[in-house]
């Protein structure tokens, strides 16, 4: 495996944005080594392992505002990944893991030092996807939200 990745951040109190580019190429040997300890091909079915590869490309932009003098942050994050193509392994024929976007909301609100009310919506437009490095009968979970108040004492 290869790749490279690239984050950046800006934050000027009242705003902020940031983001992660990351990319991999993976070049996968013709053979494996069995838990027999035989040497056999990729594509021999004989007890061929699961791999799970990275997606060539993914991208992570996260942004927001502070308001009400930095007590009410709104943020959004946006997740780009591209399509998984496996090449080795019992995943190599049949298996297809699409390319997918999901966009997440977030914020908080700090009544004082001490106590911090915080919301989530994650999956905003409910897209029906299966994370990469991952199986594509194993769904992530559609829109989902979430409240909590924090409080120190």
């Amino acid at each position: 495996m290869k790749g490279v990745e690239i984050e950046a951040n800006y934050d000027a109190r009242f705003l902020y944005i940031g983001g992660t580019v990351t990319r991999i190429d993976t070049d996968f040997a013709n053979s494996f080594t069995s838990p027999t300890g035989r040497d056999m091909p990729i594509n021999s079915g004989l007890g061929a392992p699961v791999i799970f590869e990275q997606p060539k490309l993914r991208v992570t932009i996260d942004a927001g505002i502070r308001l009400l003098d930095e007590k009410l942050t709104l943020g959004t994050r946006i997740v780009d990944v591209s399509k998984t193509e496996p090449a080795m392994g019992s995943l190599r024929s049949g298996y297809d893991m699409p390319a997918y976007r999901v966009y997440d909301i977030y914020g908080s609100y700090a009544f004082d030092e001490a106590t911090k009310l915080r919301f989530a919506v994650n999956n905003l437009t409910d897209v029906a996807y299966a994370p990469a490095v991952g199986a594509n009968f194993y769904a992530a979970p559609g829109r989902t939200a979430t409240v909590s108040l924090n409080y120190k004492f």
